[in-house]
């Protein structure tokens, strides 16, 4: 081997051990650390959504609007009602009139596969659900629950009852959205 060559393989395998030797010291520097550190107060998870009544929903049979454009565009008096989107909407047909919800909550089926929601009526706005759901029924349509105008939820009337109206099977992001119509008009927004 030529000398040259020689010093430099000394010089790359110095510089090697300089290198792995500042590794081992600065690994075994362990500093300052608090003996029992202190635990956080934040969440890993958040609350799923709650809506503590009562508020004043309406409840209204409605026809969705025919497929092709199914661009909602709502005008004073039409009677339309649009996903809060804007992909889809409904003809209402009917009022309830104001009917009071006591809650409305999120959870997870059994499972741990899906999410759901539920809202839960008052006793006196009963016959007003049981109303609203006959009509949509007889219709063959759906029941559109606005709250202050906005387009809160729409349910097949199986999926309501005089007591409660609930939706399963359905995402996590779905479920936690369809509460938080509830609690945006809730809060004026």
């Amino acid at each position: 081997m030529h000398r040259g060559c020689r010093n430099q393989w000394r010089r790359l395998v110095a510089s090697g051990l300089v290198a792995l030797g500042a590794c081992l010291a600065l690994a075994g520097c362990q500093g300052d650390e608090p003996a029992d550190p202190t635990p956080s107060n934040v969440q890993a998870i958040a609350d799923p959504p709650y809506v503590d009544g009562p508020l004043t929903v309406e409840l209204r049979p409605a026809l969705p609007l025919a497929t092709g454009d199914r661009r909602c565009r709502p005008a004073a008096g039409s009677g339309l009602l649009c996903s809060p989107d804007g992909s889809g909407g409904y003809r209402a047909l009917g009022n309830s009139g104001p009917v009071v919800v006591a809650e409305v909550s999120t959870t997870q089926s059994d499972d741990r596969t899906s999410w759901g929601w539920m809202a839960r009526f008052a006793p006196e706005s009963r016959d007003a659900v049981r109303r609203a759901r006959g009509e949509a029924a007889a219709l063959g349509g759906v029941v559109v629950v606005t709250v202050g105008g906005d387009v809160a939820a729409v349910l097949a009337p199986p999926d309501l009852t005089a007591r409660r109206a609930a939706r399963l099977g359905l995402q996590k992001a779905e479920a936690w959205a369809a509460v938080g119509g509830f609690s945006r008009s809730e809060q004026g927004m």
